[in-house]
């Protein structure tokens, strides 16, 4: 798991647009679990470019409308294929 050095918190990434009602399920997901999961730092980022200084294997939650079935990604050559 990915964590800061200051604060030995899980760091999640979030993504999603808080204007667009539509691209802001993964916001207001990590708003709920912030209050529930204390030992975890949800950062919202706004560009994909943002993961590059969180490590290699960073935890990311985003969400997409109208998907029939919900998948963990742990490997990215799965993508590749």
């Amino acid at each position: 798991m990915n964590k800061t050095k200051k604060t030995e918190k899980t760091v999640v990434l979030v993504f999603g647009n808080a204007l667009v009602g539509c691209d802001s399920i993964a916001l207001k997901a990590a708003k709920i679990l912030k209050k529930r999961m204390h030992h975890v730092e949800f950062i919202e980022c706004d560009a994909a470019e943002d993961i590059d200084r969180f490590g290699q294997n960073p935890i990311i939650l985003d969400a997409a409308a109208g998907i029939e079935k919900v998948e963990l990604i742990t490997d990215l050559r799965v993508l590749q294929q």
